[in-house]
């Protein structure tokens, strides 16, 4: 009897000292700090964090857009570092990890993991900002916006200030649009900014640099300048519409007193070419165009080409 006894103390105190093996493996892992995530391209990031001591592996796990927690890798990671591709733009990802080991215990191995999660980290998808942000005239009260296209972007918010406050003039798909019934004379701010749509919400992307454009004063564009005859030029541009006509100015390198002087004024906006004769074989000269129109019984003249 004294036997039996004897080997049921020996099991008890076996069963305590595994237990507390396992008690004592679980309390000593710690708490994963400095979770984090760095973008390496459009659809990819990588999420890394601080080793932690004794740690045998990591379980990360990711939520997209608040659908839930799901393990990455199969719930296992080795190191300290994971790269996660496949990123939607626009999308909210957040990321949690979790130290943790293999133990043995009495019933066999188990993993035991860091009593909490770390800090969440939470990284958005964004577009890249627009660039090659431009103007060019189409008419005295309207102007072409172009930029340059953003991979993965479903379409373009085009915003123009007012009072201080940026409102959208458009949305559009393209990678231009023609904005109208502008002001003469005036300066209006303009900026684009590429989006695309989750869930039936519009997420953007940052904004072009600010355009400024004063309507009424874009230059002549498509300047040319090919001579028929030894003594002649003929000066060509593209149309303006909405203005009063163009004026055509001369340079001579050859004289003494050099500087710009108005040959021609073209009182018709449709009429872009003009052939100005009398010019000395071997001399040179230059040619300039701008247009102009008329406001309150003035000519309001736009910048030279």
């Amino acid at each position: 009897m004294k036997k039996m006894f004897k080997s049921l103390t020996v099991v008890l105190m076996c069963v305590l000292i595994a237990l507390s093996s396992v008690t004592m493996a679980s309390a000593a892992l710690e708490r994963v700090t400095g979770l984090k995530v760095t973008a390496l391209s459009s659809n990819s990031a990588v999420v890394s964090w601080k080793s932690v001591p004794n740690a045998e592996a990591y379980q990360l796990q990711v939520n997209i857009n608040d659908t839930g927690w799901k393990d990455l890798n199969g719930g296992s990671i080795k190191g300290t570092a994971f790269t996660v591709t496949g990123l939607s733009v626009g999308s909210n990802y957040k990321f949690q990890v979790r130290a943790y080991r293999t133990v043995n215990g009495l019933f066999g191995s188990s993993k035991e993991y860091s009593s909490k999660y770390s800090t969440v980290a939470s990284y958005t998808v964004t577009l890249p900002k627009v660039t090659g942000f431009k103007a060019t005239t189409s008419s005295m009260t309207s102007a072409k916006l172009s930029w340059t296209k953003v991979a993965g972007a479903a379409g373009y918010n085009i915003q123009k200030k007012v009072d201080g406050s940026w409102k959208t003039v458009k949305n559009t798909t393209s990678t231009s649009y023609t904005v109208t019934g502008l002001k003469a004379n005036s300066t209006y701010s303009f900026r684009v900014r590429a989006y695309v749509t989750v869930s039936g919400e519009k997420k953007y992307g940052a904004a072009s640099s600010t355009l400024k454009y004063t309507a009424g004063v874009g230059k002549v564009a498509n300047l040319k300048i090919t001579s028929s005859d030894l003594d002649s030029a003929d000066v060509s541009w593209s149309k303006i519409s909405g203005i009063t006509g163009y004026q055509i100015y001369k340079y001579d390198y050859s004289k003494k007193s050099k500087g710009w002087y108005k040959v021609k004024t073209v009182s018709s906006a449709s009429t872009v070419k003009y052939t100005y004769g009398k010019l000395v074989v071997g001399t040179k000269y230059g040619f300039k165009v701008r247009g102009y129109y008329k406001k309150s019984g003035k000519t309001i003249r736009i910048k030279k080409r």
